[in-house]
């Protein structure tokens, strides 16, 4: 095998690794073929944390349902920074893990990723109808370099 950059050996598998069944026999090939990569095609950096809030957070809105506005989505948004800019712009992805909502009525809560930047990205939290959202936690994930 070729070093990479820095010295550095990448290798990847360019077949499944192979499963065994009760008794022994396998269920597929074993790999046998290893490609070296080379380092510089993916430069990969990651950011990854939780966003949580809810009402002791400044701008909370989602607890509770205006008069007369039972149709209209009511939206949390807040600004989330790296620790360490990007040299590109990241793809960012957010995934809902935990909330605490009010039993009466049904859940119904969306997260989304907006204005991604090579220092951060908007997240914003949205309910609608009845539903009353006393906290959020978010999951995030940035891949770039």
């Amino acid at each position: 095998m070729a070093d990479g950059p820095q010295g550095r050996q990448i290798v990847t598998q360019k077949s499944q690794i192979g499963l065994e069944i009760p008794g022994g026999r396998p269920l597929m090939a074993p790999p046998t073929n290893y490609q070296l990569m080379n380092e510089s095609i993916i430069p990969w950096k990651t950011a990854s944390s939780v966003f949580c809030a809810g009402v002791n957070s400044e701008g909370w809105n989602l607890s509770r349902i205006p008069d007369g506005e039972i149709d209209v989505p009511r939206t949390f948004v807040s600004e989330v920074t790296f620790s360490k800019p990007f040299n590109s712009v990241p793809l960012v992805q957010a995934s809902l893990s935990g909330f605490d909502l009010d039993q009466r009525d049904s859940a119904r809560i969306s997260v989304a990723v907006s204005d991604v930047t090579v220092s951060g990205f908007t997240i914003s939290v949205t309910t609608w109808m009845e539903t009353r959202v006393y906290g959020v936690e978010a999951s995030w994930l940035a891949i770039g370099n």
